[in-house]
């Protein structure tokens, strides 16, 4: 069985994915990562990001075991994930890549393909941005709650 821990930017579901799969030794795949870390790959290699085919090979070949914990969250990345989530080819080849993954029991952040999806509500506004902001280098205003 495939669980999903889906819900907005910030509002948990991560930390609530990961306390999951440790209670129960399930592994744990963050779908968000694979298009930051295909979003790296196509800035390391120097990949055209309108280059749809090239960014899909660079999608098909992600090691999702050698990803960089620290570049992954930057806001390089980030835009980068943007424009290669926006690619049907690279979606393809990440949805690939997570039905390789669903051959076993296990636990996704984000959108996957399960039989149990579960939705984290987020806490006011914030919250949730205090939260975006200490796990990302995108800055903007914290508000009071």
């Amino acid at each position: 069985m495939i669980i999903a821990v889906d819900g907005p930017l910030a509002s948990g579901k991560g930390t609530i994915a990961r306390a999951l799969a440790a209670r129960f030794g399930l592994p744990h795949l963050d779908t968000g990562t694979l298009y930051r870390a295909t979003g790296l790959a196509v800035m390391d290699t120097g990949t055209n990001p309108a280059d749809a085919e090239a960014c899909a090979k660079l999608a098909r070949n992600l090691n999702i075991n050698r990803i960089d914990g620290d570049r992954i969250r930057t806001a390089e990345a980030g835009a980068m994930a943007s424009k290669v989530a926006s690619i049907p080819q690279v979606r393809d080849a990440l949805f690939e890549l997570q039905r390789a993954f669903a051959t076993q029991p296990a636990l996704a952040t984000a959108r996957s393909n399960c039989r149990v999806r579960r939705r984290v509500t987020a806490r006011p506004f914030g919250i949730r941005a205090t939260r975006a902001f200490g796990t990302s280098a995108i800055c903007w205003p914290v508000f009071p709650v």
